[in-house]
């Protein structure tokens, strides 16, 4: 299975180690040192060093260094990351739900796919806040009963962060491009410091890189989202690993939900999409296999700023300096100390 020259399965396969590989690539050392990342890449995929870096440069067109962000675990935040698939009713006014919907507070990410299905994903605090979106996500798309609500699986965070912490996450988002040399500066600390605490943040699951593709570059290919439903959750494991080794070719971000996995794929064209569909449905334990076509995908990252900054003046100032915090974002406890 080969994709078009334009966007071939090692250039899919490196698409997927930006979104989804090891620690090796957090928070982007590739920019910054980059000989041994790509070392590590080429041991790791089976090429030489410099077909690594020319096909960097290759999928920089579509994954451009400065767009993306930071996702905190919600954990943190006392919050929860909710995602809801839902269909439009009618699909003139989609247009105009998605512009609504991104106004909806909390609202992180609005996928919009070309048919009449669209995936909100949003911060909530409990199931009153929970409710709430929901409700009003409905009533704007009079989607009804055609919903499904699931949520990320994020892994338990034990890792208590500082404030320094949450200012290297800052300096981060303020410019994705900015290196651990740069923020050292700016907050009075080493380079070795920042990476170092960049790095546990990553193993301890309280932060991950969400790079963003510009969907617009891409040449002789299309983007899609394989949605696949299984008729039994506890064989869900087990039906996973036998499509992830059948899309392998393709897959450039893995999202295993509750009911419900996002599998997401670069394909050479139409038809393509809809044979995997086709061949998924024919799996044990698959329910449904729908095949969605990106249109556009709204990306409201500047959420995650104002969570971060909120932190930083409660951790620094208390809650009674910060206007409103009694009915906004939920906090964690204050660590003991400072992270390791």
């Amino acid at each position: 299975m080969e994709l078009d020259a334009a966007l071939d399965k090692l250039d899919v396969r490196l698409v997927r180690e930006f979104f989804q590989g090891e620690p090796i690539l957090t928070m982007f050392p590739m920019r910054e040192t980059p000989k041994p990342s790509v070392a590590l890449l080429a041991r790791k995929i089976g090429v030489s060093e410099s077909a690594i870096r020319a096909r960097i440069r290759k999928i920089e067109k579509f994954i451009p260094p400065s767009r993306g962000t930071l996702i905190v675990n919600p954990q943190l935040f006392g919050e929860k990351h909710g995602i809801l698939v839902f269909d439009v009713s009618e699909s003139a006014q989609k247009e105009k739900v998605i512009d609504e919907l991104r106004l909806i507070d909390d609202m992180l990410i609005v996928n919009d796919y070309s048919g009449s299905l669209a995936i909100a994903i949003f911060f909530y605090s409990d199931a009153s806040s929970l409710e709430r979106k929901i409700d009003l996500i409905s009533k704007i798309s009079s989607c009804g009963s055609r919903k499904i609500f699931t949520h990320s699986v994020f892994p338990k965070c034990e890792l208590s962060l500082s404030a320094e912490d949450f200012k290297i996450i800052r300096c981060r988002l303020e410019d994705m491009n900015r290196s651990h040399r740069d923020i050292a500066k700016m907050l009075g600390i080493s380079s070795r410091t920042v990476k170092r605490r960049l790095s546990n943040m990553v193993q301890h699951g309280a932060i991950m890189p969400l790079f963003s593709i510009d969907m617009s570059q891409l040449k002789d290919c299309l983007m899609c989202d394989l949605l696949v439903q299984y008729e039994n959750e506890k064989s869900k494991m087990a039906t996973e690993t036998a499509i992830l080794s059948l899309v392998g070719d393709f897959l450039t971000f893995y999202n295993p939900c509750e009911g419900i996995t996002q599998f997401s794929l670069i394909v050479p064209s139409v038809t393509k999409a809809y044979r995997i569909a086709e061949q998924m449905r024919g799996l044990r334990n698959v329910k449904t296999a729908r095949i969605e076509f990106f249109k556009d995908r709204i990306e409201l990252y500047d959420l995650m700023m104002e969570r971060v900054e909120r932190q930083i003046a409660l951790m620094e100032f208390g809650p009674k300096q910060i206007p409103g915090v009694e009915s906004g974002i939920r906090v964690a406890p204050r660590p003991l100390g400072r992270s390791r």
